[in-house]
C-alpha cells in the first residue's frame, strides 16, 4: 500500500515524475501510473492503488479539469475524506472541489525540496498522513551518526590496544 495516490492530467507526466521522487525523497511512497505494465488492468489497478492509499493527491491542469479518470478519482479521494488539491498550472479547480485547500505549486522550483511551495505542501500532507519510511535528510543524519558511532568505537579500541602495550612493555621492563 503506497502513502499517497497521484491522478493528473497526461501532459503533466513530466512535472509529476519530478513530484513524486521529491515525495519519495520526503519519506512517502507514491503510487502513480508511470509503472503500470502494458496491457494490465489499469483502471483496476488504479482504483486499488486510490482506495488503499493513505491520501490521495489530484494535480490540477488544464488538460487534469477535463479528465474523466482525474475527476472520478478526485470524487472517490474526497469520499475517502483525504485528498490534497495541487495547483501544478494556472488552471481553473472545478467548482466543486473549490473549498478544499489548495496547495500552490506553480511557482515550484521544480525537484527543489527546499522550495516554500514544496515544503508547504509536504506539510498539508503530513496532515492527513506522516511518511512510511524515513526521508533522504533523515537517512543521511542516521549514516552520519552510524559512522560517528563507528569512528568512536575504532578510537576506543585502538586506546584499550595501546595501553594493553604500554603495560606489556611496562611489564618486561620490570622484570
Amino acid at each position: 500500500m503506497a502513502d499517497l495516490y497521484i491522478t493528473y492530467g497526461i501532459r503533466e507526466r513530466y512535472w509529476v515524475s519530478k513530484l513524486a521522487a521529491a515525495l519519495e525523497a520526503e519519506g512517502y511512497s507514491v503510487w502513480w501510473d508511470h509503472a503500470v505494465i502494458p496491457g494490465a488492468n489499469v483502471r483496476a489497478e488504479s482504483q486499488q492503488a486510490l482506495t488503499e492509499a493513505k491520501c490521495a493527491l489530484v494535480i490540477w491542469s488544464d488538460t487534469a479539469v477535463e479528465d474523466h479518470w482525474v475527476l472520478v478519482d478526485s470524487e472517490q479521494a474526497v469520499k475517502q475524506g483525504a485528498l490534497v488539491s495541487v495547483l501544478a498550472n494556472n488552471a481553473a479547480v472545478p467548482a466543486v472541489y473549490q473549498s478544499l485547500e489548495v496547495s500552490d505549486l506553480q511557482d515550484w522550483a521544480v525537484g527543489d525540496l527546499q522550495d516554500a511551495h514544496f515544503m508547504n505542501l509536504v506539510e498539508t500532507i503530513k496532515g492527513y498522513c506522516p511518511p512510511s519510511q524515513p526521508s533522504r535528510a533523515e537517512k543521511e543524519t542516521q549514516a552520519i551518526a552510524r559512522l560517528e558511532r563507528m569512528r568512536e568505537e575504532s578510537e576506543r579500541k585502538s586506546r584499550e590496544r595501546q595501553l594493553r602495550e604500554a603495560k606489556m612493555i611496562h611489564k618486561r621492563m620490570s622484570v
